[in-house]
């Protein structure tokens, strides 16, 4: 019995390339990086916009880099283990859902985790950013009480 006839190894053997999500956001993220690495200092200051700083998003409304920061990356290690990362696990979970719900997922993930304390490098500057997230916080937990 051949290995591609047996039920198990069908997926993994006879898969058409990459689902059209994951092909698109491995090439916008390494365009992007690539952009960003050979680009001059003139644009770094365009692309700084893009970097999440919660205490931005907060006091200037910058609400664009809840979205913006997820294809900025801080090197080539982190770019690689990224789009590995993106590449082992979104491509199943793309097939499995479609291109348009997983999307969905990834985009929500992504800024749910902008959201979340320490992600933008800030961890020992308290900022508006916390004060929110600290009242927010405090107000759930009593309302459990």
């Amino acid at each position: 019995m051949a290995i591609g006839t047996r039920s198990y190894a069908r997926g993994f053997l006879s898969s058409s390339g990459l689902p059209p999500g994951i092909k698109w956001l491995l090439i916008s993220n390494t365009a992007i990086f690539v952009f960003y690495f050979f680009a001059g200092r003139g644009l770094r200051g365009f692309f700084d916009l893009g970097m999440l700083r919660p205490s931005d998003v907060v006091t200037h409304f910058y609400i664009w880099q809840l979205a913006t920061y997820m294809f900025l990356h801080a090197g080539i290690g982190h770019i690689l283990f990224n789009m590995l990362a993106l590449w082992m696990f979104g491509t199943e979970f793309e097939r499995l859902w479609g291109t348009r719900r997983f999307l969905r997922f990834y985009f929500f993930c992504g800024m749910g985790a902008g959201l979340q304390p320490g992600e933008s490098g800030q961890r020992n500057r308290p900022s508006r950013w916390d004060a929110v997230r600290l009242s927010l916080f405090k107000g759930a937990a009593d309302a459990r009480i």
